[in-house]
């Protein structure tokens, strides 16, 4: 037992001075490898410190780790001799530090031909990396062209660190990038890689493209997210087909930034939607949301929010951003409404039916603009004239409307889309005196004749005063005239006569009934008594 734990404390010793070595051996590389700040010059520099003294460590510099051993580099020589190297260049940097160009994908060009002084300095440097000056300006001055004083854009690395994004020796990856694209890319923007989870990515999004939009280094487009033209254009490289530029109607956000109405990267809405419609085109539209929320007849769809059904979202040839003709898009839905079969079309359906309905919600029923008389008044000024005459038929009193006469307002098989034609128009209302005045002489003749339709300066709509309506027909039915030299002498009308007012109406019923001459009596004497006493009338 006592020789076994001697064997193994000898194997300890052992051990003891392997790992001593490899660490000094380690510290010995490391140093070697890895510029060291300020350090007090060894003894061994002295020497070679009297000659050349601009080589002394500075304070605050970063130093080549062999500085404090000049012959790890240069031969010695005598004073007056010229230095050397130990070995060329190349050979001597690559002993310390080992190529790794094999293999790799992109090789930085001066680490390639071995110029390693292009970029570092031999011997110190404030820099961090012994760099032969400040890193930016150093890479800068072999990539100027990847600077632009003018781009109001700048990458923040850019500004920063060109090492932020690239390897300064060899990448596995194209321009020595520190990692392929968009990994890399995610490295700041990790809250763009989480819009990978949505439903829709856009296709360069999806395949990590993220160059075919953007700038890697600065963008000349203001206020963008370095991309690398203004936004509308760049999206219509790919996206042309979407818009017709020669529309005369263009949606209001299509001249300016896609981005109004569209996710640029990921969204879980179809069409990469910023937002669900309505909610999306509300953004704007806030005059239309309230409608929704306050009118009392809404559009159905748009109760469903179904904006894209009669409106394009780029541009259309129709006002309004409308798929098709105004008349025609309605006409999808409400072809089948009996009214639009007549032969008679009302001149506003004939245009367009925003012209009477309002096309997403309305106070009124049927999405009208306005309550009727109000509405027809819009077009049928005139009307609305004849209606405050001394008679008129009670439309202002609301005792009718206009589709009292007037059939349904899109189409009529009847001129001026009446209901009916002639007397049977009238009859609707007036069906007693329109029976009375079949059994008289007056029988087939036009209510138009006499009336007027909407309103009139004299009683009951005549279209004239009440006599001269009646001696149209009857000349010489009133007052004293001559004819063939005979003098005759009628009743007098049209005026006041011992005391009354006499007109044609006073003894005659103009409907019925069925007396002779329109009198409402058969014996002359009891029509007569009702402005002459029986006395007065007997000299006759």
């Amino acid at each position: 037992m006592s020789r076994h734990r001697t064997n193994f404390g000898a194997r300890g010793v052992l051990f003891m001075v392997l790992g001593t070595v490899i660490v000094v051996a380690a510290l010995f590389t490391y140093n070697l490898y890895f510029p060291q700040q300020y350090f007090e010059p060894p003894s061994a520099m002295a020497e070679c410190l009297k000659c050349h003294g601009e080589m002394a460590p500075q304070e605050g510099n970063y130093a080549h780790a062999p500085l404090s051993n000049c012959t790890s580099c240069h031969t010695t020589h005598a004073m007056g001799e010229k230095a050397g190297l130990v070995m060329p260049v190349n050979e001597l940097c690559s002993s310390c530090h080992p190529d790794q160009s094999r293999g790799k994908t992109s090789v930085h060009a001066p680490y390639q031909g071995a110029d390693c002084l292009s970029c570092h300095d031999a011997h110190q440097s404030p820099f961090p990396g012994i760099l032969a000056r400040e890193e930016r300006d150093l890479c800068l001055s072999c990539h100027g062209s990847v600077e632009n004083a003018a781009a109001p854009m700048v990458h923040q690395p850019f500004n920063e660190s060109c090492v932020s994004c690239h390897e300064p020796h060899v990448s596995d990856y194209q321009t020595l990038l520190v990692a392929d694209t968009p990994e890399m890319c995610y490295q700041c923007h990790s809250d763009i890689a989480a819009e990978l989870a949505k439903n829709l990515p856009h296709q360069p999004f999806a395949d990590g493209n993220c160059l075919n939009c953007h700038e890697a280094h600065s963008s000349l487009v203001a206020a963008s997210a370095l991309l690398v033209k203004q936004e509308r254009s760049l999206c219509l490289d790919c996206h042309s087909d979407a818009v017709n530029p020669a529309n005369p109607v263009q949606h209001g956000p299509l001249g300016g930034d896609c981005s109004q109405c569209h996710e640029a990267h990921a969204s879980d809405t179809t069409a990469l939607l910023a937002g669900q419609p309505p909610a999306l085109c509300f953004t704007c539209h806030d005059a239309t949301r309230r409608d929704l929320l306050s009118m009392t007849a809404l559009h159905p769809p748009f109760t469903r929010g179904e904006c894209l059904d009669c409106h394009e979202a780029h541009d259309s040839s129709f006002t309004g951003l409308l798929v098709q003709n105004e008349r025609q898009l309605c006409l999808n839905c409400h072809s089948d409404n009996p009214e639009f079969a007549g032969n008679y079309m009302h001149s506003p359906v004939a245009k367009g039916c925003v012209s009477c309905h309002k096309p997403h919600a309305a106070r009124v029923s049927s999405l009208l603009a306005q309550e009727s008389p109000g509405l027809c008044y819009t077009c049928h000024s005139s009307v609305k004239k004849e209606f405050a005459m001394k008679s008129s038929h009670p439309v202002v009193s609301g005792k009718m409307e206009c589709t009292s006469c007037h059939s349904g307002v899109h189409t009529a098989n009847n001129s001026a889309l009446l209901l009916a034609t002639g007397n049977s128009l009238c009859r609707i209302c007036h069906s007693g005196e329109t029976t009375r005045l079949q059994a008289t002489v007056h029988r087939g003749i036009n209510c138009a004749y006499c009336h007027t339709a909407h309103g009139s300066l004299h009683l009951a709509l005549l279209k004239r005063g009440e006599d001269a309506n009646c001696t149209v027909c009857h000349q010489n039915k009133s007052g004293t005239y001559s004819a063939d030299g005979i003098t005759y002498h009628n009743h007098p009308s049209g005026g006041i006569h011992a005391g009354q007012a006499v007109y044609c109406a006073s003894c005659h019923d103009f409907h019925g009934p069925a007396v002779t001459n329109l009198l409402p009596y058969d014996g002359k004497d009891q029509l007569c008594i009702n402005c002459h006493t029986l006395d007065s009338l007997r000299g006759y």
